[in-house]
């Protein structure tokens, strides 16, 4: 991860003060690290942190991120090494206007580019399919024109710390610039940050208190009144949108009073689909109006009929893997009822068949390892960060069996890794939460154990100004800066100090 890091740090140095000039100033075609610069905006929507609920995406992200870097960095003559020709795919998160409405839905949206031997057209080809902008690429364009013109000028282009460089001089590195790059000073630092940003979370923590107060009011009154068990939301809405989610709810609760016999004591999920979660859970879509949450209740007794039978299921496709655990995925999206059930049936038919052939040796017990089946056809057979085996439904069988005799040691030093951090995660930001006097302390969920871990003992360390300025505010760690509508405040989780 440090590696992407890095792309993105470069982006920032460069833009402070010499972008514009090494732009200006490239002998014959772009340099890697101008390439890297005017890739920045790419490289952050596609970076693996923020698709750490998607194991499958954050993989293949990962990967060609590697070769775009190799093919980037590749000399001028080489045109790409060995990653030329070849072809990358990314995934980027792009959201989509519901025509009915009007609210924009997340979803995962693919990238594909064929790595060619101008490595600007292939830059410019990114940017555009990736719909950022093509300023940067355009200004590389116009001093290649201005150096044929005979209009460039004959400094040498400057590091930041003063030292010429050249992409034709051998005693060049790249080696030697990310060195530096790695001991490189942030432009934004957590005080910096919060003292720009201090006095409009507040602004907007109280514009929203009214809003929040209703909120509450009418979350209390159907928990209480309704026997809902907890209301939850995986779709990213806030403010006037749970409200108007939540009144929507309450007038389908009026309108057809079956309703509350089918919700007692489960959770409502505001989510991406309709229906009966895996773990009996009432999911309605947050894009849906509610004539369409009226049709998820009326099919909710059929996906009951499937909810029953998933833990039989369960226990089959345990015994065919060596009484292997089966555990369900605790971060969204979650599959609904008949889809689960499904991907268990066909992964035990195809598990069943293969007792007739020659069958790996496993282990006479896998007890101690955990698998959770997914129908994600994109995805792959990976390890989660709870030491979970995430095996796709699709996946064939003999893959399963060597995945699981080459990484049953490292799933169980996962679980036993995650087990340690959540019990000091939970530990630390109770800590936090009590030393900063926050209002709340959350953490987005695209955020591991131990980046909590090293978030909360940073902040453990800071000066009393962070702690003052942040005293009663609602704050979530996660991999970036922003200010939320109504006033939360996210800070990333790796931040630095001006200290």
């Amino acid at each position: 991860m440090g590696k992407w890091r890095t792309l993105l740090a470069v982006g920032a140095r460069i833009g402070r003060k010499t972008f514009q000039r090494s732009l200006s100033q490239i002998p014959v075609e772009p340099s890697a690290v101008n390439l890297q610069a005017i890739l920045r905006p790419f490289i952050f929507s596609v970076h693996p942190d923020l698709f750490y609920q998607h194991p499958g995406p954050k993989k293949v992200n990962e990967a060609s991120l590697k070769t775009l870097n190799e093919y980037i960095q590749s000399s001028d003559v080489s045109g790409g090494g060995t990653s030329r020709g070849q072809h990358v795919q990314f995934y980027q998160r792009h959201y989509q206007s519901d025509s009915i409405s009007g609210l924009k839905k997340e979803e995962l949206k693919v990238v594909q580019v064929k790595l060619e031997e101008d490595r600007l057209k292939t830059v410019r080809h990114l940017l555009k399919v990736s719909q950022l902008s093509l300023d940067a690429v355009d200004k590389v364009i116009e001093s290649h024109r201005s150096q044929s013109e005979g209009q460039m000028s004959d400094r040498p282009i400057k590091w930041m710390h003063g030292q010429p460089f050249s992409t034709t001089d051998e005693n060049f590195s790249h080696r030697d610039v990310w060195e530096e790059v790695r001991h490189m000073k942030p432009d934004i630092t957590l005080h910096r940050w919060i003292s720009t940003n201090i006095n409009k979370v507040r602004q907007l923590e109280m514009e929203s208190r009214p809003l929040l107060e209703s909120y509450s009011s009418l979350y209390g009154e159907l928990k209480s009144r309704y026997n809902v068990n907890d209301i939850i939301w995986n779709c990213g809405w806030r403010g006037t949108h749970r409200l108007a989610s939540l009144k929507n709810l309450q007038l389908l609760i009026n309108r057809k009073p079956v309703c509350l016999q089918l919700m007692a004591g489960k959770k409502i999920i505001f989510g991406t689909a309709s229906g009966v979660s895996f773990n009996g859970d009432i999911a309605l879509c947050s894009d849906e109006v509610s004539v369409q949450w009226e049709k998820a209740f009326d099919s909710i007794e059929n996906s009951i009929k499937y909810l029953k039978l998933i833990p039989d299921k369960e226990r089959q496709l345990s015994s065919l893997l060596g009484d292997i655990q089966v555990v369900r995925r605790k971060t969204p999206p979650f599959p609904m009822a008949p889809a689960y059930y499904y991907s268990l049936a066909n992964l035990i038919g195809k598990l069943g068949m293969s007792r007739t052939v020659s069958r790996p040796t496993l282990l006479p017990s896998l007890e101690h390892l955990q698998v959770a089946i997914t129908g994600s056809m994109g995805d792959e057979i990976t390890l989660t960060p709870e030491g979970h085996i995430s095996v796709p439904s699709h996946s064939p069988v003999w893959v399963i069996y060597n995945f699981i005799k080459e990484n049953e040691q490292s799933a169980v030093d996962l679980q036993q890794k995650y087990r340690k951090n959540k019990l000091e995660a939970e530990q630390l930001m109770e800590s936090v939460k009590e030393d900063y006097k926050l209002k709340s302390l959350g953490v987005d969920m695209s955020v591991s154990y131990d980046q909590v871990i090293t978030c909360c003992k940073n902040l453990l360390v800071c000066n009393d100004s962070i702690r003052y300025m942040l005293e009663g505010v609602n704050l979530v760690i996660a991999p970036y800066f922003a200010i939320m509508s109504d006033g939360d405040m996210y800070i990333m989780w790796d931040w630095v100090n001006d200290l």
